[in-house]
């Protein structure tokens, strides 16, 4: 329904690369770069300074940036209200916290959680919360969070109801 173009310029801002964001799209670096060349064409203006480094946004696209995620947002919304019409159970929440908070507090919040709420998949969290949450899982057999380590998030994660 939304342009691909609009997924594919979030995504590099989220990966920071366009070969990232490729992996994470599952489609070539190749069609990454092609969409968010057609965009650009699209614009009138380029929206990625482009190096070896990575991709980071022009000022233009940092002005445009704030629009594509609401429209995202509102994609989001729309296919939620859809679920809803047609009876199914489906959402995403989105925690962001920093890695301390991750590690001592939301384990125990995201289990009480899991007990009380349709089943879900726990999306993304952070590297260092990977390598916390992996060593506590090999100390405590049973206990902590496992899932699904799709979506890299700055820290905390995204969890997304089935």
């Amino acid at each position: 329904m939304i342009p691909f173009a609009y997924q594919v310029f979030s995504t590099v801002i989220q990966e920071g690369t366009f070969q990232k964001a490729a992996l994470k799209l599952n489609v070539t670096p190749s069609a990454v770069s092609h969409s968010i060349t057609q965009l650009e064409t699209e614009l009138g203006f380029p929206v990625f300074i482009r190096s070896r480094s990575g991709a980071e946004l022009t000022a233009n696209g940092r002005t445009i940036l704030p629009i594509i995620q609401e429209i995202l947002n509102s994609q989001a919304r729309l296919e939620q209200e859809a679920a809803d019409i047609n009876g199914l159970n489906a959402g995403s929440i989105r925690i962001g916290a920093f890695s301390s908070v991750c590690i001592n507090w939301l384990p125990p919040i995201i289990q009480s959680f899991k007990k009380t709420v349709p089943p879900y998949r726990y999306l993304g969290e952070s590297k260092r919360l990977q390598r916390d949450r992996a060593g506590r899982q090999k100390r405590h057999a049973g206990r902590g969070l496992r899932g699904d380590a799709r979506q890299r998030e700055p820290a905390g994660g995204l969890v997304d109801q089935r």
